[in-house]
């Protein structure tokens, strides 16, 4: 098993660790520094996650689920005026085109957009001022590292959107939160426009080694936010 390898498997989930990697670690100093770090680092964010609970919770989760209902409602009446508007030709080929695709891989920055929004009350009371260190911890099993420290950074967590594991990095901009997700590369071919609402901006970057997407306010300089941490990035492989 190469350094990479291994790398990622402890990345992957430091606290369940296979044979194979206990024999490597046992094997090789820097090895065992290296699991031995990963389980530290994964100790200290699941202390960090451990979060009082708000008095108004039970109003919010009341409020969201009376939205998200609504929603639904919306969808279901649209869906059925669609469907008794449409002729069966059209049905047809709106349905072999939804089967020609990978819904697990479309419309991905539209996905992180969304992550943000439903993250955002949690972010905005969330500071853990992660140092270099730990961000590079993460990173690692990407591939990747930063030579440099690209200002404050307010968490580094692992977020799930859909099928893609990404590491959820919120730091500090000019025109405020800036949320930056860095994935594994994917062969399949994402859809990665420029995206923008009355809020916020979302941009995306295809780099050596992996997929970035950057999600900021709408004053947010993107170019300037791209290149503060592309410039800072080296790769491992």
């Amino acid at each position: 098993m190469d350094d990479l390898e291994f790398r990622r498997k402890v990345f992957a989930d430091p606290k369940h660790l296979d044979d194979e990697i206990k024999q490597a670690a046992q094997a090789d100093a820097s090895k065992k520094r290296f699991v031995d770090e990963m389980q530290n680092l994964e100790s200290k964010l699941e202390r960090a996650m451990k979060v009082d609970v708000p008095d108004d919770l039970a109003s919010r989760i009341i409020l969201r689920q009376s939205l998200d209902q609504h929603k639904s409602e919306q969808k279901r009446k649209m869906t059925w005026y669609m469907a008794t508007a449409a002729s069966v030709a059209f049905a047809i080929g709106i349905g072999f085109s939804q089967m020609s695709q990978d819904p697990e891989f479309t419309n991905i920055n539209q996905l992180a957009m969304q992550h943000v929004y439903d993250d955002a009350m949690y972010h905005a009371s969330l500071d853990l001022d992660v140092p270099l260190t730990e961000v590079n911890a993460k990173l690692a099993g990407y591939g990747a590292e930063l030579t440099d420290s690209i200002g404050h950074i307010y968490s580094a967590n692992y977020c799930q959107m859909q099928a893609i594991r990404a590491l959820h990095l919120v730091i500090d901009g000019k025109q405020g939160q800036v949320n930056i997700f860095v994935m594994p590369k994917t062969d399949v071919e994402l859809d990665w426009q420029h995206i923008a609402d009355e809020k916020m901006q979302g941009k995306a970057s295809r780099l050596q080694g992996v997929d970035v997407i950057y999600i900021a306010p709408k004053q947010e300089d993107m170019q300037q936010v791209q290149s503060h941490l592309e410039n800072k990035l080296k790769w491992r492989i």
